[in-house]
């Protein structure tokens, strides 16, 4: 199964919605009948820190939080494996370019006995900058993802989760002392 696309997808919808934004500010007769339409597609559920879920994490000793997070709990209908998908992302303006800086958490043959993982555990931090579509992107060599906490009648997910990640050069970062909260889980069955 491919890993990413749907992150990617998003990603590509904001910064649409960006140039879009500038582009309806500087033309005064902007209307509504003129707003894109992909708003008009259904959103998934994405809860932010002041509902009291949230993301975060020290990358490299640097503090990360997320602006916004989704969350998919996927059952692959012919072998019954749960995969769950958290998806965290934040946007930010270095040097006059829009940066989003995304963080999946990937957890393969979820149990809900099971704490701890290692094996099965994945990792990505992805960076995207306005003016470069291809995104530079960290996969972990080592992973651990602990579940504290999971309601199976809300499908809400709560935890902590470390690694090390390399990119394609080789060039390491750490992610420590991480941790998702009280995360909603849409359902999916592929």
């Amino acid at each position: 199964m491919k890993t990413g696309w749907i992150p990617f997808g998003l990603i590509a919808l904001l910064f649409t919605h960006c140039k879009n934004e500038k582009s309806a500010s500087s033309t005064s007769q902007a209307t509504s009948e003129d707003a894109p339409a992909y708003q008009k597609i259904e959103k998934p559920s994405m809860r932010l820190a002041e509902e009291g879920a949230y993301v975060e994490c020290l990358i490299d000793d640097q503090l990360w939080e997320a602006a916004s997070t989704n969350g998919r709990y996927i059952e692959e209908q012919e072998t019954g494996q749960i995969i769950i998908h958290i998806s965290s992302s934040t946007m930010e303006t270095i040097a006059e370019k829009r940066q989003v800086r995304l963080l999946e958490l990937l957890l393969h043959e979820f149990d809900p006995e099971k704490k701890a993982y290692t094996k099965g555990a994945k990792i990505y931090y992805k960076v995207l900058e306005q003016d470069n579509p291809s995104a530079h992107q960290y996969e972990s060599t080592t992973a651990r993802i602990e579940v504290s906490k999971w309601d199976p009648d809300k499908y809400m997910i709560s935890g902590s989760f470390s690694g090390t990640l390399v990119d394609s050069q080789g060039n390491k970062i750490e992610i420590q002392a991480g941790r998702f909260k009280d995360i909603a889980l849409d359902r999916l069955k592929i």
